[in-house]
């Protein structure tokens, strides 16, 4: 089939390549905006936990719940507001 023929020789990677892209891409907006946040408590994050650390955690959370197709990220959010506010 076509979609057969996209995903062979090299299609996966290339899938794969573009995937990670646009999650960085959207770990790094994440990232900013954690650090544009005036609102973040100053004492939220240490070497132990620091805000990259947090990122990954938040979004692999967030991933999870989409393909779970939970579509409830009502408990991941109450845990970032209780950690970082």
């Amino acid at each position: 089939s076509l979609h057969q023929a996209g995903v062979g020789e090299g299609g996966r990677a290339k899938g794969r390549q573009l995937m990670d892209k646009y999650f960085d891409h959207i770990r790094k907006g994440l990232l900013d905006s954690l650090k544009a946040d005036g609102q973040v408590r100053k004492e939220a994050f240490s070497e132990r936990m620091t805000r990259a650390a947090f990122v990954d955690w938040v979004f692999s959370n967030l991933v999870m719940t989409v393909l779970s197709k939970e579509n409830n990220c009502q408990l991941l959010l109450e845990i970032v507001k209780r950690s970082v506010y």
